[in-house]
């Protein structure tokens, strides 16, 4: 999407108007008019970054080249240690390598070990149903009179049937 569609959309969508726009972010009315109407399209950094900070949007908003999906959802905390890891040497960066693939295979070790764990021993156990329960009393009462050497009225209707 172009600068001034883009810029348009933005300013709509924040209800606002270019005189609006130009009060809060500094930028001549004038300019902002050139820029919503297509006629400046390559503004200087300076105009767009207060532009955008008018907006409350960044820089990338206004960016409409192909972006890598995977950086549009990174976090402010993960893209400064993208920054930072790109100022090492690489002796600095070969350290944070081995680091971060040992605690990767650890961690992912940890977690495959609760994944058998919980196949080995499931923390959820099925439940009965009221019959299954009934049931389970009936053979508990059959297991212990035959233990006392008593025949169940369940057992007798069987053998009588």
């Amino acid at each position: 999407m172009s600068l001034d569609k883009k810029l348009n959309e933005l300013r709509k969508a924040k209800k606002m108007t270019l005189d609006e726009l130009s009060e809060k972010s500094g930028v001549p009315a004038s300019t902002l008019k050139k820029i919503s109407a297509g006629i400046t399209t390559n503004p200087n950094l300076d105009t767009v970054q207060a532009i955008a900070k008018a907006l409350d949007c960044s820089l990338d908003d206004f960016d409409d080249s192909p972006k890598n999906e995977y950086n549009a959802f990174l976090f402010k905390e993960e893209k400064a240690l993208i920054q930072k890891y790109r100022t090492l040497d690489d002796y600095g960066k070969s350290t944070i390598d081995l680091m971060l693939n040992r605690e990767y295979e650890r961690s992912n070790a940890s977690n495959r070990k609760e994944e058998i764990a919980e196949e080995l021993f499931p923390s959820s156990l099925p439940t009965l149903t009221a019959e299954d329960e009934r049931e389970l009393e009936l053979i508990k009462q059959e297991m212990l009179a035959e233990k006392k050497g008593i025949t169940s009225t369940a057992s007798i209707s069987a053998k009588d049937a």
